[in-house]
This record gives C-alpha cells, sequence and structure tokens, in this order.
C-alpha cells in the first residue's frame, strides 16, 4: 500500500494546486458553481427524450497505458513463453443509464439502471494474436432520492442513491470473476468539489460457487470518488481501502481530464493498487494512460 498512500498525498497536493484562477469557459463561474446539481438538472431534462441513452460514469478510450507487473498468470491458464501479456495496452470504459420508473413516489425519486463495460485489451501484442486480457460487465439498477433546498454552509447534500450491483467477468473456470453487492451511496459537494461516498456489503455466495470468496479483503467495503470542476479542466479521485491495520490493501485511481476539440476531452489517469479489474482483484499494480474522454463523471 505505499504506493497507494504515495497517490493520495499526490491528490491532495493536486488539490491543493490546482489553479484557483484557472481561465474560465464562457459562463463557466456562474454553471460550475454547483457541478452535481447541474448534473441532476440535464438527467432531468433529457430523461424523457427517445432513444437517448445517458452517460453514467466515465466514458473514455486509453491508447497509451503501460502497466507494471502486468499479471501475467491470474490462474494455471496463464499465457507463457512468447505469447506473454504485454505492458502496453489499451485501456477503454464505456458506461451509460436509463430512467426506468421517475417520480415513482414524488418528483424527487427515481429508479434507474446503468451499466459499465472495462476492457483491458492488448492491441500491441500481434504475438498473442492481441486478445482482449480482461473484459469486467457490470449491470445495476438504483433508487434515488434528491435532496430539496439549498443547505447554508459547506456541506451540500445532492443525492442518497440506494442500489444493487453486479460485476463478473464472463469468463469460464478457472478464470471466472464474480461479484454481486448492495450499496448506499451519498453524493454531495463540499465547495467546489463533489463526493461520492458508497460503502457496500457483498451478497454472500455458496462455497462451490464462489469464484473469489476473498474479494472483500483487497476490493474492501467501499469507495470515495472525489471531483473538482474548475474552467472546463478537471482532477478526480477514486479511493478504496480494506480498512484492516494488519494486512492493507486497496487502491487509488486518479484522473485529470482537459479540453481538446468540441466534445472531446483529452484524459490521464494513474491507478495503483489491487483490483483495476475482476481478473486482478487479489494482484496489485501500477498504470499510467493517456487517451481520449467522451465523458468525465460530471
Amino acid at each position: 500500500m505505499k504506493a497507494a498512500r504515495t497517490w493520495t498525498w499526490t491528490l491532495l497536493v493536486a488539490l491543493a494546486a490546482f489553479p484557483a484562477q484557472a481561465q474560465e469557459q464562457e459562463g463557466d463561474s456562474e454553471a460550475g458553481s454547483d457541478p452535481v446539481k447541474e448534473r441532476i438538472l440535464w438527467q432531468r431534462a433529457t430523461r424523457d427524450e427517445p432513444y437517448v441513452f445517458q452517460a453514467f460514469k466515465q466514458n473514455y478510450v486509453l491508447p497509451a497505458s503501460y502497466v507494471t507487473d502486468i499479471n501475467d498468470s491470474p490462474s494455471t491458464a496463464g499465457l507463457s513463453g512468447s505469447s506473454r501479456f504485454q505492458d502496453a495496452e489499451v485501456k477503454f470504459q464505456f458506461s451509460i443509464r436509463v430512467n426506468l420508473w421517475p417520480d415513482i413516489v414524488n418528483e424527487r425519486t427515481s429508479v434507474s439502471f446503468g451499466y459499465t463495460q472495462l476492457s483491458l485489451f492488448q492491441a500491441y501484442n500481434g504475438g498473442a494474436s492481441r486478445p482482449f486480457r480482461e473484459t469486467n460487465y457490470s449491470p445495476e439498477i438504483w433508487f434515488d432520492y434528491l435532496f430539496a433546498g439549498e443547505p447554508a454552509g459547506l456541506f451540500e447534500a445532492r443525492v442518497l442513491r440506494i442500489g444493487y450491483q453486479h460485476e463478473s467477468n464472463g469468463r469460464q473456470e478457472p478464470l471466472s470473476r464474480s461479484w454481486d453487492r448492495v450499496y448506499v451511496d451519498l453524493i454531495f459537494e463540499v465547495g467546489r468539489v463533489a463526493v461520492s461516498l458508497r460503502p457496500w456489503y457483498r451478497l454472500p455466495e455458496k462455497d462451490s460457487r464462489d469464484d473469489n470468496p476473498d474479494i472483500h479483503e483487497y476490493m474492501g467495503y467501499g469507495d470515495l470518488v472525489l471531483v473538482y470542476p474548475r474552467g472546463g479542466h478537471t482532477v478526480s479521485a477514486l479511493l478504496r481501502n480494506n480498512l484492516d491495520t494488519a494486512s492493507n490493501r486497496g487502491a487509488v485511481e486518479l484522473g485529470y481530464s482537459f479540453p481538446l476539440a468540441g466534445q472531446l476531452r483529452g484524459y490521464l489517469q494513474v491507478f495503483s493498487g489491487y483490483g483495476e479489474s475482476l481478473i486482478d482483484y487479489n494482484h496489485s499494480a501500477t498504470r499510467v494512460s493517456l487517451g481520449i474522454m467522451l465523458h468525465d463523471w460530471l
């Protein structure tokens, strides 16, 4: 976890040094003052449009992605010889959502469905026929309660979310990995920083069907997401930890996105720790990636 702690301090320094006087886009100083509220208003305005999926989590393609200590042998089916995995690969994520039941109790409540797919593609590994090293599929369904009013002070609660999430890599033994969780997600703002605090509980499985019975020891019991948008630029972090002082494990993912052209954004991402993908849930590595982002957290 030494690397994860290093990246945590890097995040704090980045947030402190992020230019408070960054060049604002036209109207950005007004529009960017409450990023979570703006996202909610945009989702509510477009939820009834036909044939329109809304962005959910980050959507990106990172063709320049280098990982240290790549997981060559997650099981006895690992590659060997000239067909070993390469440290350079392509990482991309696709994430959408749809509002299933708006105003289920009143105008501040709704039920939604989301789908996120993360892939690690050995695009430059011609010796191994350019395989997809790992793809994770994650559907989820949740209930949202939107807080009303504009509470005074630094802390502003925006959304309380209760959901169920399945995640698997769609493979057979011995490479199969999967788990199911229920979670509570409190989304709020502290000044200009948007925060998602999401503890979860893993739903138990029968021992005979559990591909990864110790996954909680590496993935922990929740995650914390911090997002700071300013002047068209965004600094973000995702933090996980198992809260075990005797055998501490976790992960840190730092991101920086910036305008390129039109709706396209450049994106730099650094990941360090366990569980970047399900096949790597018990394998620690550090990855640096650069590419194009289509949609950020906010």
